[in-house]
């Protein structure tokens, strides 16, 4: 099979199962590059995960994070850490594997090499030695993440998470114009990436999921969130959900349940 036939897809977190906005706007990515060509996968997965999935794969690897302990005293220390070193968080996580990358990718050839989420932007160098085009795929713009979620914190996480900002955009004003597209998920992400990274070419990726049949369900009254409680924009939104509108919605609908 030729390279003009084949496509690479790196992402931080894998596409299967679609749980999570992140996965859908990946896996929805990833299904419209199967149509047009054979896909290599390579994701990373987290120690306490199962192996990562890619049915539509035609090739899968696996980059192993190391453990890193989740308790609140571990946690504290390695973005202290990250602080001094001046390394956003999922930057730091994903970062260090150049080796393992192209170890995986084998020498092979591809028309297309697409990089998911910015926290693997670094892995340029090692996409474009084997890939005739670049595409990155910014889920969110890393900087503007930080500094809006920092106005919603009280100091000292509001002073980390705008360090971490200046720190991501340093990073975006260098990587984000070497890839060939860049993908942004709305027309204000894309005039962003182009005040960042002038040079940069962007295109609008809407966030959209695959194609999946309803699965049988009764109704019900309630209002459930779906969303990864570790992602602190999901967070923020639950505690002003629960603090200023389920209390009225609460008096307003007898019976209604927030599940």
């Amino acid at each position: 099979m030729g390279a003009e036939s084949r496509a690479l897809f790196l992402s931080p977190e894998a596409p299967y199962p679609l749980a999570g906005g992140g996965p859908l706007r990946s896996a929805s990515l990833f299904e419209y590059l199967a149509r047009k060509y054979a896909v290599d996968a390579i994701l990373f997965r987290q120690p306490h995960e199962p192996p990562p999935a890619c049915p539509r794969a035609s090739r899968l690897g696996v980059v192993n994070l190391p453990v890193h302990p989740r308790d609140a005293a571990s946690r504290l220390g390695r973005n202290a850490g990250r602080l001094l070193r001046g390394v956003p968080p999922l930057v730091d996580r994903f970062s260090g594997f150049e080796g393992e990358i192209a170890k995986l990718i084998g020498g092979e050839r591809y028309a297309l090499g697409v990089v998911e989420h910015f926290w693997c932007a670094a892995y340029h160098p090692q996409i474009a030695a084997f890939c005739a085009k670049t595409v990155l795929d910014l889920h969110n713009i890393e900087s503007e993440w930080h500094e809006r979620c920092a106005g919603r914190e009280h100091w000292p996480i509001s002073a980390a998470l705008r360090r971490f900002g200046r720190k991501a955009l340093e990073m975006e004003r260098a990587l984000l114009a070497r890839y060939s597209l860049v993908l942004a998920a709305s027309g204000q992400d894309a005039a962003r990436v182009r005040e960042i990274a002038p040079e940069a070419t962007v295109f609008v990726y809407p966030n959209t999921i695959p194609w999946v049949g309803e699965p049988p369900h009764a109704e019900e009254n309630a209002i459930v969130f779906s969303g990864n409680m570790e992602y602190l924009p999901n967070v923020q939104a639950v505690r002003h959900f629960r603090r200023g509108i389920w209390p009225i919605l609460r008096r307003r609908h007898e019976g209604l349940r927030w599940g």
